[in-house]
C-alpha cells in the first residue's frame, strides 16, 4: 500500500539569540531541500535562495511553480502590511505542500 509522503513545513520561532539562524543554517544544509520557502523579516538569510523583497509578494506564486525553488521573503516593515503578507505566504506554503505530496 503506498503512504501519501507528508509535507514537511518547519517553523522555527525563539528570542533573540538563541540560535535560530544557526539552527537553520545546519538543517539546510543537511536536509538539502529542493524546494525552500523562507520568511526572513531581518533581511539576513540571502545565502538560503533568492531573495524576493516586499513589493513582490505576488510573484511568490509564479517563483514556486516546478519542482525546484530556493525562495527568500523579506517582509514589509509595516506590522499591518506585514500581517497580511504572513497570512499570504503561510497559504503558499501549505498550498505548494500538499501540491508536492506524493500520488
Amino acid at each position: 500500500m503506498n503512504r501519501p509522503q507528508l509535507a514537511d513545513i518547519t517553523a522555527v520561532i525563539g528570542g533573540t539569540g538563541t540560535g535560530k539562524t544557526h539552527w537553520m543554517r545546519q538543517e539546510v544544509r543537511r536536509r538539502n531541500p529542493a524546494r525552500l520557502l523562507v520568511w526572513d523579516p531581518e533581511a539576513d538569510l540571502s545565502d538560503f535562495g533568492q531573495v524576493v523583497p516586499a513589493e513582490q509578494l505576488a510573484s511568490l506564486a509564479q517563483l514556486t511553480e516546478g519542482e525546484r525553488w530556493r525562495l527568500v521573503y523579506v517582509p514589509p516593515f509595516d506590522r499591518d502590511k506585514a500581517e497580511r503578507a504572513f497570512n499570504a505566504f503561510c497559504r503558499l506554503a501549505f498550498l505548494r505542500a500538499e501540491q508536492g505530496r506524493a500520488p
